[in-house]
């Protein structure tokens, strides 16, 4: 019997031994993936790693970081630095746990710096797990919080609220892949001088895969934003309102080989200012032909010189921005295409639309040392469609009495009438049309080389004679504008 029962308490202690072993040995193995999203912080100028403590122990672990926000912009305005800390509880599974996973984590997360109060209460609280292949899922909410901050460019006090909200991550090991999800009802902030900013039905997804091993800041993927209802008072001749409902913003950036295409559509449905609705407004770009190295390059080279904050006294300016010229050329060898496929909004006269594409062909490295020389390689074309009453719309300083106004709108009207005698401006209907072009260091409109001093105003007939003048123009083909940009 007696030796029954040390055969019992042998097998127990080695499976005691075994667990805190293997506790122990997923504690390493957690606080080495715990470290790894830090690494992509590295020379980051806008959120910066200000210590990390890590204290492992056998079934339980503490961390506590420390992370500095917009900490150089803060600081080259005469603000400090916003700060985040977040406080974990690691546990280290399986047994005992609730749920099977190498790892628990329960993180809360406080803000301070910035001018921010301490009053220690958290503003995120997160629970992680950590599968036994380093991926894992963040389940998190944002606790009801007002903070009140001083500008850092007027000094008045300001206040930035929000009453909750709900985020999940699932990832990859090492981040090479992760989706985002989150909502919150809603967030307020308020100017001492009565300006106020609010926004309600926040909504936001993203999905991401790591292009390069090697670079933890490039991923490939997508992204939705959007708001419900934001509304914007400036406190200017009494408050005014600016409403806008629907906004929704998406982003797509696959992979095409060794490019990234990225497209970024933005809609907003209403846009009211008083009781005139200017929606529905688009907002669309694209970057195509993208060299993913090359931006890696470019977007690392960006990050080291904003690190690098003001250049010293006595130092060549330019030699700091070497590198980012450098990295800059990098990707213009690989013949990118830049694009607003849509700028457009509408008014009681009509829609507003401009589109344009920027090419650079035929760069080299030695393009680096010859600005001059890279100028002459861009090429912009642009379509724009405005409404006539808009250009006739007042702007500018106001007048210091009826008859000056009156005088400012003819002068004006006169300019137009010249630029559309010159070609420049095509009438269709309510509309005026013009493409603009600059290729090889000259600028054409309507397909014909640009005088800038056709924008000095010409003495022209008022009344009737004026009104003769607003018919067909008269370039000289008279040919119609080519198709907008698509």
């Amino acid at each position: 019997m007696k030796k029954f029962l040390a055969i019992l308490l042998g097998i127990a202690l080695l499976a005691a031994s075994a667990y805190a072993a293997s506790a122990w040995y997923l504690g390493k193995q957690v606080e080495t993936a715990l470290a790894n999203p830090y690494k992509g912080l590295d020379g980051n100028p806008y959120v910066k790693l200000v210590k990390r403590d890590y204290q492992r122990g056998v079934f339980t672990s503490t961390e506590s970081v420390t992370i500095e926000i917009l900490g150089d912009i803060m600081r080259a305005t005469g603000g400090s630095p916003m700060l985040l800390t977040a406080k974990s509880l690691v546990t280290h599974g399986p047994i005992g746990m609730s749920q099977m996973a190498a790892a628990v984590v329960d993180t809360d997360i406080y803000l301070g710096g910035g001018g921010l109060p301490a009053k220690g209460q958290p503003v995120i609280k997160a629970q992680t797990m950590i599968s036994y292949e380093g991926a894992g899922e963040v389940r998190g909410t944002l606790q009801p919080t007002t903070l009140e901050f001083p500008d850092p460019v007027a000094g008045n006090l300001m206040k930035l609220s929000w009453t909750g909200g709900e985020f999940g991550m699932q990832f990859s090991k090492d981040l090479a892949e992760y989706t985002t999800q989150g909502t919150a009802p809603k967030f307020e902030l308020g100017m001492a001088d009565g300006g106020q900013v609010i926004m309600s039905g926040i909504r936001m997804s993203e999905t991401g895969k790591l292009i390069f091993p090697d670079e933890p800041g490039l991923h490939s993927g997508t992204q939705k934003f959007s708001i419900d209802e934001m509304h914007i008072t400036v406190p200017v001749s009494g408050s005014k309102t600016l409403v806008m409902k629907k906004i929704a913003y998406d982003t797509n950036a696959p992979v095409s080989g060794e490019f990234l295409n990225v497209t970024a559509r933005m809609q907003i449905a209403d846009i009211l200012v008083g009781e005139q609705n200017y929606g529905p407004a688009h907002f669309d770009m694209s970057g195509k032909n993208l060299h993913a190295r090359s931006l890696a390059q470019l977007q690392k080279s960006f990050a080291g010189m904003q690190a690098m904050g003001q250049p010293q006294p006595g130092t060549d300016p330019m030699a700091a921005l070497k590198p980012l010229v450098t990295a800059m050329i990098g990707v213009l060898k690989h013949d990118p295409e830049f694009s607003i496929d849509r700028l457009s909004f509408n008014t009681p006269d009509g829609e507003v639309l401009i589109t344009a594409k920027v090419q650079v062909p035929g760069v080299t490295a030695q393009d680096a040392e010859n600005f001059m020389m890279l100028m002459q390689k861009i090429s912009v074309a642009a379509d724009l469609v405005v409404p006539e009453a808009l250009l006739m719309m007042p702007f500018g300083p106001a007048a210091a009495s009826p008859e000056m106004t009156a005088m400012q709108l003819q002068a004006r009207q006169q300019q137009i009438a010249s630029l559309i005698e010159q070609g420049y401006l095509v009438r269709e209907g309510a509309l005026m049309k013009s493409r603009v072009q600059y290729s090889a260091g000259q600028v054409a409109i309507n397909g014909l080389p640009f005088d800038p001093m056709a924008l000095q105003q010409r003495p022209m007939p008022a009344g009737p004679a004026l009104a003769a003048q607003s018919g067909r123009p008269r370039t000289p083909q008279n040919a119609p504008l080519s198709r907008p940009l698509r």
